[in-house]
């Protein structure tokens, strides 16, 4: 069995069709976004994305230790 820390993400994508937003994706959510889009302006972003903008970013997220769970087998956290 594979043990996946709570909040772990493991590659599932749903999209949704949505209508204008409020705010700027490009500003980010107090650290939670902005790590895909680096502007607002829709042509500008058309005009420079790339196939590459699409890979994770994983190494801008902020990780942090799971808590040890008491009571598991040896060797398991």
């Amino acid at each position: 069995s594979v043990v996946l820390p709570v909040g772990e993400r493991i590659g599932q994508l749903i999209f949704h069709t949505t209508g204008e937003v409020d705010g700027d994706y490009s500003d980010g959510r107090k650290g939670m976004s902005g790590k895909y889009q680096n502007t607002s302006n829709l042509d500008e972003l058309i005009a420079s994305w790339s196939p590459e903008q699409m890979l994770p970013r994983a190494y801008k997220d902020e990780r942090h230790a799971a808590p040890i769970i008491k009571g598991l087998p040896k060797g398991m956290k």
